[in-house]
């Protein structure tokens, strides 16, 4: 009887051998994919946190970016007097008429002072720096593009460098002095 149990384990032993090794592999399988699933439930319970963080990161880049921006466009004007407040130079009001810019900010004055007073301004140094970041959010508008293609075509201005940012920086300053006469608190400096 031995003899028979043993010959009969030895000829089935391959095929017990396989299911026993496949029920193995799918242990491991399930429980590795267990582990994954846990694993990922933890990691996305993380992402919340991830996302502020982000965004906080991504605010302060560009409100540094901006900051630094603002910063090379008023220091490098040669379009615009030094007093303050900053007043648009003879260079500065013909490049505003040579550049198509004059009647730009004529269609769009009323938009742009309507956003500028959305925001909190105390100070006429605000108001100025505002005005900036209001042309800046926008510098891709397709209104625009006359003065893009001005800046492009005309590197130098009587002599002068000249940017598409400087143009936006010029009408900043129209938009400030628009803000001026409309506001009876800023009227005065």
């Amino acid at each position: 009887m031995l003899q028979y149990l043993l010959d009969n384990l030895i000829k089935f032993f391959p095929q017990a051998a396989g299911y026993s090794f496949v029920t193995f592999v799918v242990a491991i399988l399930v429980w590795k994919v267990c582990s994954f699933y846990l694993n990922t439930k933890k990691t996305v319970g993380k992402f919340p946190q991830i996302e502020t963080v982000l965004a906080k990161i991504d605010k302060g880049l560009t409100t540094l970016n901006q900051v630094l921006l603002e910063k090379q466009i008023i220091s490098q004007s040669c379009y615009s007097s030094e007093n303050s407040p900053r007043v648009i130079n003879e260079k500065g009001m013909k490049l505003c008429k040579d550049s198509g810019a004059e009647e730009i900010f004529n269609d769009v004055k009323d938009e742009l002072l309507k956003e500028l007073e959305k925001k909190p301004l105390t100070s006429l140094l605000e108001l100025e720096r505002t005005s900036l970041d209001v042309f800046l959010e926008r510098m891709n508008d397709p209104r625009f593009k006359k003065i893009q293609d001005f800046a492009f075509e005309n590197p130098r201005f009587e002599g002068l460098p000249l940017t598409y940012t400087d143009i936006l920086f010029i009408l900043a300053l129209k938009l400030r002095d628009y803000y001026r006469e409309n506001h009876s608190d800023f009227r005065s400096g």
